[in-house]
């Protein structure tokens, strides 16, 4: 896989959701919990990985194209998601640099 690859499947996931993106958190004056972090090298696509992934998209079917594109848990503790969220947005945002200095 490429980073096109990538920021392909992201552009399609975020196409696919459109409809079903989540309602603003309550008490953080309209920011969802994701947003409050600094930003990094790549505003853009830092953007793109917040927003795919806390539309309950799958990060494995992100990086391989496999399997479900929804994932199948749900967190009932907000904090709990949003640190999940955060750990892979992360995770992506490394595959996603690593592929750009490979290829």
């Amino acid at each position: 896989m490429n980073s096109n690859k990538l920021i392909e499947r992201l552009e399609h996931a975020l196409e696919a959701t459109e409809s079903r993106a989540p309602a603003q958190a309550l008490g953080t004056g309209g920011k969802n919990p994701a947003d409050t972090r600094k930003k990094k090298r790549n505003p853009k696509l830092d953007l793109l990985i917040r927003k795919v992934l806390s539309r309950g998209i799958d990060p494995h079917w992100l990086l391989t194209g496999e399997g479900c594109m929804y994932r199948k848990e749900c967190y009932a503790d907000a904090l709990k998601e949003a640190r999940e969220l955060q750990k892979m947005e992360h995770v992506l945002t490394r595959v996603y640099h690593k592929l750009r200095t490979i290829g």
